[in-house]
């Protein structure tokens, strides 16, 4: 047992992501909990119609494969650009289910379009390099076990860089991309950190049945990952991560 929850907690590790600047964060209200919350598998946020969240019933866009290769979804688009964090910066995570749930992600500084986290979980340390380009936000190298103190010297990794589109520049609702499918674009979810509105849900369905949910906020980036699996014996594995705390640092 305990081998697969490491296993878990390093699937999850991997799933996240986040950067760049942006000086409106996510507002913090004292509002109930309507983030992915659910005992038999995460559930989206409440959603209004406001700030570009729509429905689809008013004119919207309608579904089918853009050019990238992404399912266009429904409603008018909103865009997400807001949805990253500003860098300089130590988010902690407060984890459930899993001895290695809770995380540390250390924010560099931005150099050109390019952006460096380091993610830590007391199981691994994972270095990811994104950068910023028209089609939105993409992971364009990522190593595991990385150990270093110091900001990772970006350039020296731009041979192996690789494009991975996380967030795209524009969503809808139930547009899918990279085997994500955005679930809500303007939820209300709590965390440790605060109750957040004006959330995006994006989740995954792995083929033996797991779901992953990926909560993006304004000026933060992502604030709560979810996994959840029920095996073939209907045993129930749950395992959170959620924003707790933001610290600035100079690097």
């Amino acid at each position: 047992m305990g081998r697969w929850m490491a296993i878990i907690a390093a699937l999850l590790l991997l799933a996240g992501c986040g950067f760049f600047e942006n000086p409106n964060q996510a507002e913090n209200t004292n509002e109930s909990n309507h983030g992915i919350n659910g005992k038999d598998r995460p559930s989206e946020g409440k959603t209004t119609d406001q700030d570009g969240a729509g429905t689809g019933k008013e004119g919207g866009a309608g579904t089918g494969t853009g050019k990238d290769g992404t399912e266009n979804g429904t409603g008018n688009p909103i865009q997400t650009a807001a949805y990253l964090p500003s860098p300089n910066q130590i988010k902690m995570f407060k984890g459930t289910g899993n001895e290695y749930a809770a995380e540390v992600e250390r924010i560099f500084s931005r150099e050109g379009e390019f952006f460096a986290s380091v993610t830590e979980n007391g199981g691994t340390s994972v270095l990811r390099i994104y950068g910023l380009g028209k089609e939105g936000v993409s992971i364009v190298y990522e190593e595991p076990e990385y150990y270093s103190e110091n900001p990772p010297d970006i350039k020296k990794f731009k041979p192996a860089f690789k494009p991975r589109l996380v967030l795209p520049s524009q969503l809808r609702l139930n547009q899918q991309f990279e085997g994500w499918t955005v679930k809500d674009l303007n939820a209300i979810i709590t965390v440790p950190y605060g109750t957040i509105s004006k959330a995006i849900i994006l989740e995954k369905i792995g083929e033996d049945g797991s779901i992953v949910q990926n909560c993006w906020a304004p000026g933060l980036g992502i604030v709560k990952k979810s996994y959840y699996i029920k095996d073939t014996s209907g045993s129930e594995t749950s395992v959170t991560t959620e924003l707790e705390s933001v610290e600035p640092r100079n690097w």
